[in-house]
């Protein structure tokens, strides 16, 4: 079993990631093919382990107000569903 998580990550936008003490600005999905969290050239081979269910659960740090800013419905859509397709092109329908 492999599990990905990170406290605070969104899939548009991260929770605080407008604050230098944060995340940052990059998402989940910039973390997704990684070994490492922090070793963002060591990229993991996904064909040695193919998952036979994928549970994806993200958005509720997207919708936290980044000193106003939300995502809108179609940037927030668009980011989804670019990583489920990176997902589909890993491990295939």
């Amino acid at each position: 079993m492999e599990m990905l998580a990170i406290s605070g990550i969104g899939v548009y936008q991260n929770n605080m990631s407008l604050l230098p003490m944060a995340l940052g600005q990059n998402t989940l999905p910039d973390f997704y093919n990684r070994t490492l969290q922090s070793e963002p050239e060591i990229i993991y081979d996904a064909s040695e382990n193919v998952p036979d269910l994928v549970v994806y659960f993200l958005g509720g740090n997207d919708y936290i107000s980044q000193m106003g800013h939300l995502p809108t419905d179609s940037e927030f859509m668009k980011a989804n569903e670019d990583f489920w397709l990176e997902i589909f092109e890993t491990y295939g329908e």
